[in-house]
């Protein structure tokens, strides 16, 4: 068998057309791109590589009738539909791959789309609202603290330690750098005091709740995970963090609700806040968690439940494995 790997290097930023210091955030490490390959060769006669640049749909299309799946973690590039540029492709061509689909991917990209589900899936989110342009800051109706951020980014791409907006004035100022320098709506979120969390699935057939993790952060440091938190590497991460059974199975209750929701596939983390009276607020779905050693939180959660780097990545192709066993 030999699986294709999709994925987007640090060092490809440049087809991103856009001049920001976090254009490539959402991209991978060569060394975790080693590290993935290596877990790739343990379940893979071979692994061809399909790094997600300008030659991507060329690289895929010559390699096609040698690839039986693929391990897919392209983020693509451009608009709010990267992250669905990769399956689409996939799609067209009948090649399974791991992950989840193209509608999945464009939804949890676009954080009020998103916010909508969470809330007809009766699941907490901030107060909110989407701004398209400056004017329309007049119908702002939320108490400040308010969060400002682009509606379609991730990776905290967009988000730096003065999103948090206290007065009118500021909040016109973290608007307007969002709207110029990302080119995409911003979203207003009522600012939520609390810890931050996620939680995580993996698996597909009987999906596994991962252990919760806690970011916590120092006091004279980034106040939350902001770039600049994640550039300098500020963080503290407690994984398994003790809570509260009813705050758990709350917490454990709404993720599954909104993989159902979403119609997630393999792997997912949600992002969480949990203010002061205990109530779990989520922020976003991140369908395409990342996977670096160093890092990322999700192969931090996948270990304190007990699977190691390499049997993380065989459980996430599980179901696409199956789906090759069952066509033959």
């Amino acid at each position: 068998m030999n699986i294709g790997f999709a994925y987007n290097l640090k060092t490809d930023k440049s087809i991103q057309n856009k001049k920001l210091e976090d254009a490539d955030t959402d991209y991978e490490d060569k060394e975790t791109i080693d590290a993935l390959e290596s877990a790739l060769l343990k379940i893979s006669a071979k692994v061809i590589h399909l790094p997600c640049n300008k030659n991507f749909v060329e690289n895929v299309l010559k390699n096609r009738p040698n690839i039986d799946m693929v391990f897919n973690i392209a983020e693509g590039w451009g608009s709010r539909n990267r992250e669905s540029l990769a399956p689409s492709l996939y799609e067209l061509l009948d090649l399974p791959y791991t992950g989840s689909d193209a509608l999945t991917m464009g939804l949890t990209m676009d954080k009020e789309l998103s916010k909508r589900l969470f809330l007809a899936a009766g699941v907490p989110t901030p107060e909110y609202i989407l701004i398209k342009n400056i004017a329309d800051l007049k119908n702002i109706d939320l108490e400040f603290p308010l969060f400002v951020k682009p509606n379609n980014e991730g990776t905290s791409m967009g988000i730096r330690n003065n999103s948090k907006v206290h007065n009118f004035a500021e909040l016109q100022e973290r608007t307007n750098w969002v709207l110029n320098t990302y080119k995409q709506p911003a979203l207003i979120e009522k600012f939520i005091a609390g810890s931050e969390l996620a939680s995580a699935i993996i698996g597909n057939q009987s999906p596994e709740f991962l252990p919760l993790i806690e970011i916590t952060f120092q006091q004279d440091k980034s106040p939350f995970y902001s770039f600049e938190c994640k550039l300098n590497i500020e963080e503290t991460l407690i994984c398994p963090v003790e809570i509260d059974k009813e705050l758990f199975n709350k917490i454990k209750d709404y993720t599954f609700r909104l993989w159902n929701s979403f119609n997630l596939k393999d792997f997912a983390r949600f992002d969480i806040i949990i203010d002061k009276d205990g109530t779990p607020y989520f922020l976003e779905i991140n369908a395409l968690p990342g996977l670096s050693k160093k890092y990322s939180l999700f192969p931090v959660q996948a270990e304190a439940h007990g699977y190691n780097f390499d049997n993380m990545i065989k459980k996430i192709t599980e179901r696409t494995l199956k789906q090759l066993e069952d066509k033959k």
